[in-house]
């Protein structure tokens, strides 16, 4: 039971204990009446010494005083009764005042252990708080050593070749991949797209492709894990026909994926370059190979690094 519901029967038990004393008081004073007022009226009817001798009419009844002797023996009675309800009203008493005292004693247990209780519901919660705080405290201190010893894949483009057909337009580049980082580095894929603008890139999410763990490729840390590797794909844009004049801007992006050894984490890295055409030929795609006719600009705003 709760202090809420002890708070509201206290007032009902409190008129309940009242009512178990007021009545049996009651009881007995009118009790006490009757019976004082019915022994008067007996010793009234009753002869005393000095008073006249009966005469014959007085005589006459003879059942009088056998009625009056049975009146007071049962006033007698009566009043025993009185008697013990008196006692019985004592003891009444004497257990409303030890219920009050009970319920008191209980209300003020009860009181104790409910501030118990909000002790230890309050020790528990401080105790899972911090509990919680020493695993996010855990947490930030491994994230720390990961971020600390993994490794980071620095990309580098060593050189570009385009290649131009009637409606195609095809990028053969090199690229270097160096671990500046503390730990192997696990390599999962690599990945470049170009697309001639207006054309925008595709979203973050879908610039990866399905991963092949066959071809993981482990980097180490330092120039001597530096890998190169090429890739050739097709710039993305916008049919010849429909565009006569095509932007001389083409975004290239180059990313890698890779993992730190014995966790799931995969990292990312992605950087960005513009190629800006100034070869009018090469602009209009005119069919040749070109190793120059343009220009390289670096876009930060367009890579990442996870």
């Amino acid at each position: 039971m709760n202090r809420d519901r002890y708070t509201e029967l206290a007032p009902w038990i409190a008129i309940l204990v009242l009512f178990s004393i007021t009545v049996p008081v009651m009881w007995t004073s009118a009790l006490h009446t009757a019976i004082r007022d019915h022994l008067s009226y007996a010793a009234r009817m009753l002869p005393f010494e000095g008073d006249p001798a009966p005469t014959e009419t007085s005589s006459a009844d003879p059942y009088r005083e056998r009625e009056l002797m049975a009146q007071i023996t049962a006033a007698n009675a009566a009043y025993g009764s009185m008697v013990i309800s008196k006692w019985a009203l004592v003891a009444s008493v004497i257990g409303g005042l030890v219920a009050v005292a009970g319920a008191y004693y209980i209300k003020r247990t009860f009181d104790q252990t409910n501030s118990a209780l909000l002790h230890a519901e309050n020790s528990a919660i401080a105790a899972w708080e911090a509990v919680a705080e020493t695993k996010k405290a855990n947490q930030i201190a491994e994230r720390a050593i990961v971020l600390e010893q993994r490794p980071w894949i620095m990309i580098g483009l060593k050189s570009i070749r385009i290649r131009t057909g009637p409606r195609t337009t095809m990028l053969d580049i090199e690229t270097t991949l160096e671990n500046i980082g503390r730990s192997p580095a696990l390599m999962w894929q690599t990945n470049s797209l170009a697309a001639r603008l207006p054309l925008f890139p595709p979203k973050r999410e879908d610039f990866w492709r399905e991963r092949f763990p066959e071809y993981q490729t482990i980097i180490p840390h330092g120039e001597a894990g530096a890998l190169t590797y090429t890739s050739s794909f097709t710039v993305i844009e916008q049919p010849r026909d429909i565009d006569p004049d095509p932007s001389r801007f083409v975004l290239l992006r180059i990313g890698a994926q890779y993992s730190m050894h014995g966790t799931d984490e995969i990292f990312e890295t992605v950087i960005a370059f513009d190629l800006v055409l100034t070869d009018d030929e090469l602009a209009r795609g005119v069919a040749g190979e070109y190793t120059e006719g343009f220009k390289i600009k670096s876009k930060p705003s367009q890579g990442w690094m996870t």
